[in-house]
């Protein structure tokens, strides 16, 4: 079982990431297609932008679901109650 504790910086932390290597993947893509210029370069431009948006906007949706997750884990608040 996964523990609860640092759940949320490691899961924003992963959404970020994962946005991070996207971006940077499609910006590669785009520029390697755009210096190609072969006249198969244009649907596979579109294709890539397709797909990148695609996996940004659920790389979003994943980051907001991590940011709601709660702050902190409840055996720190087993620890808190006992003082």
């Amino acid at each position: 079982m996964i523990s609860n504790e640092r759940n949320k910086p490691y899961a924003v932390g992963l959404s970020i990431g994962t946005r991070w290597l996207i971006a940077a993947s499609t910006g590669f893509a785009i520029y390697l297609l755009s210096m190609a210029g072969m006249t198969h370069a244009g649907p596979a431009l579109i294709a890539v932008l397709l797909v990148a948006g695609t996996l940004l906007v659920a790389s979003a949706r994943q980051l907001v679901a991590a940011l709601k997750l709660p702050n902190e884990s409840r055996a720190a608040e087993g620890r808190d109650s006992q003082f």
